[in-house]
């Protein structure tokens, strides 16, 4: 049996693309937005469906990188409070 760890190694778990959100609000979009591109790459050319792979690429990327520095953000900060409770 393999640890978390050695899964998210491996890129067999990726936490920006295995949502599972307990807000059926927020489900229920990630559906609708799911349904709307598999939509629209029914509809494009190979050529169109690879710029828009580039661009979900781009866009996961970016997606990424926003989150890291929000997980970066919070933990800094809940640092510096916790420094601060202190003086």
């Amino acid at each position: 049996m393999t640890s978390i760890l050695e899964e998210l190694f491996y890129g067999n778990v990726c936490p920006g693309t295995d949502f599972r959100s307990q807000n059926g609000k927020t489900r229920k979009l990630m559906e609708h937005l799911a349904n709307h591109h598999e939509a629209l790459n029914d509809t494009l050319t190979e050529k169109q469906q690879e710029l828009l792979e580039k661009f979900d690429d781009c866009y996961g990327e970016l997606t990424d990188i926003s989150e890291r520095e929000i997980f970066e953000l919070y933990h800094c900060a809940k640092l510096l409070s916790r420094h601060l409770l202190f003086f």
